[in-house]
């Protein structure tokens, strides 16, 4: 277990002092566990897994299947924010792309999971999206500026 653990740091891109911090654990416990020198007990191992839902349980328990949690689509299709019928949408050739934010980092690992929250969206007339800005984890951002 003490691998896994080792293996969510890296990751995460956080050394041991970062992820005690983030899952409220004592810094010492964390360096005997990944040490090799004590098992985590219950409510260490509660900790990661509230802290970093996208971890799957059985991986980090019994080092079986993926690290990550597979999350499932049920949405059909893209759908557009920006159109006036998002589900009729067709840009055309070269709409709907955005040209890259000089002087922002990319975010170091690939994003492996996302989060399964309903868009819920509310007309107004003649109100229009001005600007669309994507914070990261690690404190990096994008703008995006619809045509």
């Amino acid at each position: 277990m003490k691998d896994r653990i080792k293996e969510i740091l890296d990751s995460q891109g956080l050394n041991a002092t970062q992820f005690a911090q983030k899952v409220s654990m004592n810094v010492s416990a964390l360096s005997h566990i990944l040490s090799g020198r004590n098992n985590p007990g219950y409510d260490a191992l509660q900790k990661i897994i509230v802290n970093f839902p996208q971890i799957s349980v059985e991986w980090l328990m019994t080092g079986q299947g993926e690290m990550y949690k597979e999350i499932l689509s049920d949405e059909p299709e893209q759908v557009s924010l920006f159109d006036e019928n998002p589900l009729k949408a067709d840009p055309g050739p070269g709409k709907g792309e955005y040209p890259a934010q000089k002087g922002l980092k990319s975010p170091q690992k690939p994003i492996k999971y996302t989060d399964n929250q309903q868009l819920i969206t509310k007309e107004k007339a003649g109100v229009k999206i001005r600007k669309i800005a994507v914070f990261y984890s690690d404190n990096t951002y994008e703008e995006f500026f619809p045509q």
